[in-house]
């Protein structure tokens, strides 16, 4: 893995951009569940909703989505590290580049619906179970066993 500073994490901008969060989403969100994947859903283009692509001297290594809230928060969206990319701190660097990204639009607070096999990801980097009302409705489908978290920031 490189350092920290040789990581990007910015909003899908061109086809390759794209497509590389498409893939990712794909085979480590929806692969082996019963729901199609659909890269045309209209929560990637509302607005301050935000797809973003997280790169490492260049290549595409992860993604995630961030949406505004309002009243200084927001909410991490499909978080995916490549499955060759996992385990090699890759999603410390996601996250504290997120955090950094939600602060510079005035977010205080970060929610999440965690996959039960990610909470100890999230409760390692500050992250509590909190109920939420999340704007997007309930946990549904794949994500029917979501835990809701938290995180001051």
């Amino acid at each position: 893995m490189s350092e920290k500073h040789s990581c990007t994490l910015a909003p899908a901008s061109c086809s390759e951009d794209w497509e590389a969060l498409h893939d990712l989403r794909r085979t480590e969100l929806f692969a082996g569940k019963d729901i199609i994947y659909n890269p045309h859903h209209p929560d990637d283009f509302a607005a301050n909703h935000f797809p973003l692509v997280f790169k490492d001297q260049g290549e595409c290594v992860g993604t995630t989505r961030l949406d505004l809230l309002g009243d200084g928060a927001a909410a991490i969206r499909l978080v995916a590290i490549s499955k060759k990319y996992q385990r090699r701190g890759y999603g410390k660097i996601l996250l504290e580049l997120l955090e950094d990204r939600a602060r510079s639009h005035g977010v205080s607070k970060l929610f999440v619906n965690a996959r039960p096999t990610a909470i100890g990801y999230y409760e390692r980097f500050g992250f509590r179970t909190e109920d939420w009302n999340d704007p997007c409705g309930p946990c549904v489908g794949i994500f029917k066993d979501c835990v809701p978290m938290a995180k001051n920031i």
